[in-house]
């Protein structure tokens, strides 16, 4: 059920007059069926007018105006205001279960006082970290329930790469597990409690990936796995401690689970679903913990692959150390700076870039944009063989974020990604082949596997975040 606190469902004049002339399912929600012997109360009160809402698609403002007329009715049973009508639904059991690693055993102690494993006393003078997690099956549950007008099971039948379902990794697993299933994909980082504070949390999250793009990072449709919190970032031993209870979960939700479909009031069958996690979307740094591999400044630090790896760009191109080199530009930052602030950018554009005189404070959003439209402004600028060089990857992010790719486009992705590679080492030298340009290689393979890089941009993490 919906029971969001904003507004964002409100719709214009024509889109109700559109939704009036919409043939409506009348066997989608029969109100009679939730009517008990008893009576009326308060909660079914509540229920039928979430229900109701999210059935005509009304705003908040509305069903408080229909309160507020229910109340000068005098009917009793209805609830007075929005708040109170949330109040009175009944919320999924989210209390957490605390965790305390133990730095004796290295494992997670249930108890605060001493480990609940290996007996060892913690000490009471220290500032303990701990983490929290939470029912996955729980809130799987809810967000099933929550958009059952969609079908999460049905097949794909693209020719072209759209979404992750479209990816061989997904193909594989339907072949190999002919059972209704759904997959996840999960993110972990790091958030400051507030400018300034040493406490840190880092959420664990999950998204339900057959859920359509635009509701897949929806607020109320990701779920909340655990979250550490602490002083510090979590270290790799704390790290493992943090999974083990998660991957507890998810390997116990892999051999399935009895769903119980509250939108089908006539049958309230079970259906045995089974729940997979296929990937995680994560920045370099949480990558390494996450998989427990080498920093991505050292050797050997790519996860998908073992070979020896040393947004590079700017800073080779703008720091000063760098100025005796072919590929410096430092001498021409004022002229560059005032192009970028002229540049016309999409209008789909949701944060401007700030002065490129402070790109070493960008965010990736930044940097998005400076590579995939800002680029045009360094072609009077940088060499002839270094922007030709800066092209390729242009054009290959461009291809990658497609919304559709060809798999026609792939051998092209791929040859683009192996030569910009290739050619990185050659024009700036193999010391500055970062892990960052290295992981390049495996952009084809990975949309091949899991769909177009928009479906899994850490971007999407960062704005739940």
């Amino acid at each position: 059920m919906d029971v969001s606190s904003d507004t964002s469902d409100e719709f214009s004049e024509d889109d109700s007059m559109e939704e009036d002339n919409m043939e409506v399912d009348e066997t989608r929600f029969e109100y009679d069926d939730f009517m008990p012997e008893t009576g009326i109360t308060p909660n079914i009160i509540a229920c039928l007018l979430v229900m109701f809402k999210r059935r005509h698609r009304l705003s908040i403002q509305c069903i408080s105006d229909l309160l507020k007329l229910l109340s000068i009715l005098e009917v009793d049973s209805a609830p007075r205001s929005w708040h109170q009508l949330k109040r009175l639904i009944t919320k999924i059991d989210a209390a957490p279960s605390y965790h305390y690693p133990c730095s004796s055993c290295s494992a997670a102690s249930t108890c605060s006082r001493k480990c609940s494993n290996c007996g060892y006393s913690f000490s009471s003078n220290i500032p303990r970290d701990y983490f929290l997690t939470f029912s996955v099956k729980d809130q799987v549950d809810f967000i099933l329930n929550n958009n059952a007008d969609i079908d999460l099971f049905s097949s794909s039948l693209n020719n072209h790469i759209s979404d992750i379902k479209d990816g061989n990794f997904y193909h594989q697993l339907k072949h190999i597990c002919p059972d209704k299933f759904i997959t996840l994909t999960m993110n972990v980082d790091g958030v400051e409690v507030k400018k300034g504070s040493k406490q840190s949390i880092w959420p664990l999250l999950l998204v339900v990936n057959e859920l359509p793009i635009n509701r897949r990072n929806a607020f109320e449709n990701v779920i909340i796995a655990g979250i550490w919190s602490g002083s510090h970032k979590p270290s790799r031993e704390q790290m493992q401690c943090f999974l083990a209870p998660v991957v507890e979960q998810l390997s116990v939700l892999e051999h399935g689970y009895p769903f119980l479909d509250y939108q089908n009031s006539e049958f309230l069958q079970n259906t045995i679903i089974k729940v997979f996690l296929i990937a995680a979307c994560c920045d370099k740094p949480a990558q390494a913990l996450l998989q427990n591999i080498a920093e991505p400044i050292a050797a050997f630090g790519c996860g998908r692959c073992e070979l020896e790896g040393t947004k590079r760009l700017l800073k080779l191109w703008f720091d000063r150390k760098y100025s005796s080199q072919n590929w410096s530009i430092a001498n021409n930052m004022n002229e560059l700076s005032s192009a970028f602030l002229q540049l016309r950018l999409p209008s789909t554009t949701t944060r401007l870039p700030r002065h490129l005189l402070q790109y070493k404070k960008f965010k990736a959003s930044e940097l998005r944009i400076l590579l995939l439209f800002g680029h045009i402004i360094f072609s009077q600028i940088l060499n002839e063989v270094y922007y030709s060089h800066l092209l390729q990857l242009v054009v290959l992010m461009h291809m990658a974020e497609a919304r559709k790719i060809s798999p026609q486009n792939l051998p092209i992705i791929q040859q683009l990604s192996y030569s910009f590679v290739l050619d990185f080492s050659k024009l700036y030298t193999v010391r500055h082949c970062v892990q960052t340009v290295h992981s390049l290689i495996h952009m084809s393979a990975t949309i091949k596997d899991f769909g177009p890089l928009t479906n899994f941009t850490t971007f999407n993490f960062e704005n739940i975040l």
